[in-house]
C-alpha cells in the first residue's frame, strides 16, 4: 500500500514539474530509472528519451539508456491495467500502442469500454451545443415575432403592416420549426445521457 501511494506521489510530482521538456536542473539531476518509469507510467511512447536528449544536449547531459529502460519497463506495469485503460478511455486521451503483448489486452479492453462512455458524453454535449445555438435563435426569432405584432396592431401605413404581416408569416414558421428542432434535439440528448449513466454503472466499480 505504501509502495502505491510512494508512486501515485511520484507521478504527482513529475507531472507538476512537466519532463516532458527537461529544463538545465532536471537535466543535471536526473535519475534515468525515475524518468524512464514516469513516462511509461503516463503513457508516452518510448522515442519520448528522444526529446530529452535533445533538451538536455545544451548542458551536455546524455541520458542513460539503460536505466531509462529499466524504468519504463516497470512503468509499463504500473500503465497497462484495466483500471487505467478505462480512465484513459473516459478522459478521450489517445493510445499510443505503449503496452507490451501480455499487459495490452487488459488495458485495451478497460480502455475501450471508458472511450465508449466519452464517445456518448461527448456526442450528448455536441447536442447541447447545437441546442444553445437553437434556442439562441428561437429567441431572437420570437422577439421579431413580437415586434411583427406590434408594427401591424400600431402602425396606419399600408406598406408598413403588409411587411410586418410577410415578417409575421416568416417568423411564424421559423419559430415553429425551431421548436420541433430543439425538441428532437432534448430528447437525444436525454437518451444519450441515460445511455451513458447505463454504460457508467456497468463499468465504474469493475474498473476502480
Amino acid at each position: 500500500m505504501k509502495i502505491r501511494h510512494g508512486i501515485l506521489s511520484l507521478l504527482a510530482a513529475f507531472s507538476l514539474a512537466g519532463c516532458a521538456s527537461m529544463n538545465k536542473e532536471e537535466c543535471l539531476t536526473a535519475d534515468w530509472r525515475t524518468v524512464g518509469f514516469h513516462d511509461a507510467a503516463a503513457g508516452r511512447t518510448a522515442d519520448t528519451i528522444d526529446d530529452h536528449r535533445q533538451a538536455c544536449a545544451e548542458y551536455g547531459v546524455v541520458p542513460n539508456l539503460d536505466r531509462y529502460l529499466e524504468g519504463r519497463k516497470k512503468g509499463l506495469v504500473e500503465y497497462c491495467r484495466s483500471s487505467r485503460g478505462y480512465q484513459e478511455g473516459l478522459a478521450g486521451r489517445a493510445y499510443g500502442g505503449v503496452c507490451p503483448a501480455n499487459l495490452e489486452a487488459a488495458f485495451k479492453t478497460g480502455y475501450e469500454a471508458g472511450h465508449r462512455i466519452y464517445e456518448l458524453e461527448d456526442a450528448a454535449r455536441d447536442e447541447e451545443r447545437k441546442l444553445r445555438e437553437k434556442e439562441r435563435r428561437l429567441k431572437e426569432a420570437r422577439k421579431k415575432l413580437e415586434e411583427a405584432r406590434n408594427a401591424i396592431v400600431v402602425s396606419n401605413d399600408v406598406t408598413v403592416r403588409a411587411r410586418a404581416m410577410t415578417e409575421l408569416q416568416s417568423r411564424t414558421r421559423e419559430s415553429n420549426a425551431l421548436e420541433r428542432e430543439i425538441d428532437v434535439l432534448k430528447r437525444r440528448i436525454d437518451r444519450l445521457r441515460q445511455d451513458a449513466r447505463q454504460a457508467r454503472s456497468g463499468t465504474d466499480a469493475q474498473y476502480r
